[in-house]
């Protein structure tokens, strides 16, 4: 037994401690309780979800709903689809989508339809693409390029003109650095199997046949959290227990095992629970500074080294039945400022009332640039302003808005960020019982799916007492939206 400081509550009878009620750590807790385990998740938010969290307003009476970004659901497991169809049921629906690039005042397809990018551009451009194009093509076939970095990974397979045109400046403008210095395993990761050839082959043979991941997906009736509401619901009926606003202080451990973790609960009382099992979605680079004896000089360090990219959102209420025909909308270029746009509207028609809709509009930030630092008014305000500048609408059409402010929203994948996490990863893989899983737990910029498979994963590890490699989770060897659209049930 660790030992107990005086005033502390101890909770019994919780063995299997999950830290984060994210979609990994939902998902955890969901494959516990399916097994008859029941388990204490600890949630610092006063809402579940993560990042695939539905926010919910009320104006003049009407309800509106949008997720925190378009979190479409897809994924190359059928497993998946099925668990969440049991799940779900019927308000597990199919969505046609829309999604373009916004270029110098014109829409592009995305994924890429190269065929209707070369038309766009006009003949001078569209010769350049392709003879940088075949420039690129002949370097690979000789090997005389390099793949260091992302933008090493995209001009071999598109060309510089291409890759210039709307491939490194949306990159860019998601990271805030140089492609240049972005590690290429991003591009490994995101956008392998791309190249220009397959998608001009796939645009020529372009015709019937099974829908795909890239022109439809599944999406919940009433937003992405009614999947880990259905999650939490069934956990919390089988005896486990979410804790919202509980501040983790302190990670016991031997060096071989956790031991025990100690929190803060929403009332302000300190408890203490000693725990056969941890399953950690936390920010890894948090993880380490709680661990008690304390992590080496060098994990320390290492841990510091580590960056991520925040997110201020901007969710505005229109006075208009529709403002865009696309589930989403991707921004390139500067202006505008903002990188993504959504209308929920889109996705489901009930998220917002018939006669008025919303965007959601995202920014890239960090925490000290100047945009995260500006008042909730002025964000609105030059959201609005550029808006209504590129035409989708007009100011005096803003009904209310709402900004948010998330931290940690992308883990920042730079050209040295392995060596530091290799250096994490040595030393938490000595501890038998402790599993790190989802986006920022393994600092890995994953899909959601994803996330569910780390979050199964590491529960069904401790439930068959078989450590699985949960590294290998979203390594397919195909690009990331391709596939087909697996039928329901």
């Amino acid at each position: 037994m660790h030992l107990i400081f005086e005033g502390w509550k101890i909770v019994k009878d919780m063995k299997h401690v999950i830290i984060g009620a994210g979609p990994a750590g939902l998902s955890a807790g969901y494959n516990f309780a399916r097994h008859d385990i029941s388990p204490l998740i600890l949630e610092k938010d006063s809402v579940i979800g993560g990042l695939s969290r539905t926010r919910e307003v009320k104006y003049d009476g009407d309800v509106y709903l949008s997720d925190a970004g378009p979190h479409r659901f897809f994924s190359h497991n059928k497993d998946l689809y099925d668990m969440i169809e049991e799940l779900l049921g019927e308000d597990w629906l199919v969505v046609d989508r829309l999604t373009r690039q916004f270029i110098d005042g014109k829409y592009y397809d995305y994924p890429v339809n190269i065929v209707q990018a070369l038309k766009n551009v006009g003949p001078v451009k569209a010769l350049h693409m392709m003879l940088d194009y075949l420039e690129a093509t002949v370097r690979k076939l000789v090997g005389a390029s390099r793949k260091n970095t992302f933008e090493d990974w995209v001009l071999l397979n598109f060309g510089r003109t291409l890759a210039e045109f709307n491939m490194l400046n949306y990159t860019e403008k998601i990271w805030g650095i140089p492609c240049s210095h972005i590690s290429g395993a991003w591009a490994a990761q995101r956008i392998k199997g791309m190249n220009a050839f397959d998608i001009v082959k796939k645009a020529l043979l372009k015709g019937g046949g099974p829908r795909s991941m890239v022109n439809s997906f599944y999406y919940p009736r009433k937003g992405i959290q009614q999947i880990y509401d259905a999650m939490a619901d069934f956990t919390v009926t089988q005896g486990g227990v979410i804790e919202k606003e509980a501040c983790i202080t302190k990670i016991d451990h031997d060096g071989d095992e956790v031991k025990s973790i100690e929190y803060s609960n929403k009332k302000g009382e300190k408890v203490a629970v000693d725990l056969e099992s941890l399953i950690s979605s936390m920010p890894i680079t948090d993880l380490v500074r709680l661990l008690d004896p304390p992590a080496p000089d060098n994990v320390i360090e290492a841990a510091g080294k580590l960056g991520y990219r925040d997110q201020v959102q901007v969710w505005l209420i229109i006075d208009k039945p529709h403002i865009i025909e696309d589930t989403w909308i991707y921004f390139p270029t500067t202006p505008p400022t903002f990188g993504r746009m959504m209308e929920p509207k889109n996705w489901v028609p009930s998220l917002s009332p018939e006669h008025r809709s919303s965007l959601l509009v995202e920014y890239f930030v960090f925490k000290d640039d100047e945009i995260w630092q500006m008042t909730d008014d002025e964000i609105i305000a030059k959201t609005m302003k550029e808006l209504e500048d590129l035409g989708f609408v007009r100011q005096n059409k803003l009904l209310k808005g709402y900004v948010y402010r998330t931290e940690k929203s992308y883990p920042k994948w730079n050209l040295v960020y392995k060596k530091y996490l290799d250096v994490i990863y040595e030393y938490l893989d000595k501890f038998s019982n402790l599993y790190c899983i989802g986006r920022n737990g393994r600092f890995y910029y994953n899909n959601q799916d994803h996330s569910i498979e780390t979050g199964l994963l590491a529960a069904q590890s401790v439930i068959e007492g078989k450590k699985y490699d949960l590294t290998k989770v979203g390594m397919e060897d195909s690009y990331f939206e391709s596939g087909m659209l697996y039928r329901k049930n």
